[in-house]
């Protein structure tokens, strides 16, 4: 599969928040429910999910605003409700949190290289 053939699949409690593409050129989303899918040609060339950022909303009114997408992190801002638009005379208050697979734990070393290596295919496959 390749990006213009795949879907992006959103839970029926959300909505799409944010699409762009990372600094690698990788094609990512951000869904309402604050979670993030990058698209890969890995597993037949679908979209992975990469990183949730649940833990840094306080309130139901919040958001997260993507800023960037590097190699291994998002960089976002959080936004008080859905009408707060970031103004771009006022300089946003960045947060960053790394990108990350689900595959066998982070606390396990054959977890984290298994990770490694599938963000560097990510990184180097073409769209």
């Amino acid at each position: 599969g390749n990006l213009s053939e795949s879907e992006i699949h959103l839970n029926k409690k959300c909505s799409l928040l944010w699409a762009g593409f990372s600094a690698k050129g990788q094609f990512v989303y951000v869904d309402s429910l604050g979670k993030v899918f990058m698209f890969t040609l890995d597993f037949g060339g679908s979209f992975v999910p990469v990183c949730e950022t649940t833990q840094f909303i306080k309130t139901s009114e919040e958001r997260i605003w993507p800023i960037a997408v590097t190699q291994d992190k998002l960089m976002f801002s959080i936004r008080k409700n859905e009408s707060d638009w970031p103004s771009p005379s006022r300089r946003l208050l960045q947060q960053t949190t790394p990108l990350k697979l689900s595959l066998l734990g982070d606390n396990q070393t054959l977890g984290q290289i298994e990770q490694r290596r599938i963000f560097i295919q990510m990184q180097t496959a073409e769209i």
